[in-house]
């Protein structure tokens, strides 16, 4: 029975603990270097990444903003704004975790939250 395993002790005691479930890879700051999850469960983040994910492309700045627009050039934006709001909200679940802290600047000093 299903509920007999799932409620057993020796059960939930071996299982690893999930913090995050993706798509699809994405960079992450670990060890002051950016590296990608494995695809699948990586105990080292407790992350579980899609193991069919598309494999990340390497590409500069240029290329990437090239790519961005050619993704959003039929979009109906009511002005730079609207296409500024756009790709900040394509771009920031990719850059979640590369934020562990946020730091804000206060006259002469700097606060960490």
């Amino acid at each position: 029975r299903a509920n007999v395993l799932i409620n057993s002790p020796q059960f939930n005691r071996e299982l690893p603990e999930i913090t995050r479930v993706l798509d699809y890879q994405i960079p992450i700051i670990h060890d002051d270097g950016l590296i990608f999850p494995m695809r699948g469960f990586d105990a080292r983040f407790g992350i579980y990444t899609n193991p069919d994910a598309p494999a990340i492309v390497e590409m500069d700045q240029r290329s990437a903003r090239m790519w961005l627009f050619e993704l959003l050039k039929d979009f109906c934006f009511d002005g730079e704004q609207s296409l500024a709001h756009a790709v900040a909200r394509l771009l920031t679940p990719m850059c979640r975790a590369l934020m562990d802290r946020i730091f804000i600047k206060s006259k002469n000093h700097f606060r960490v939250w």
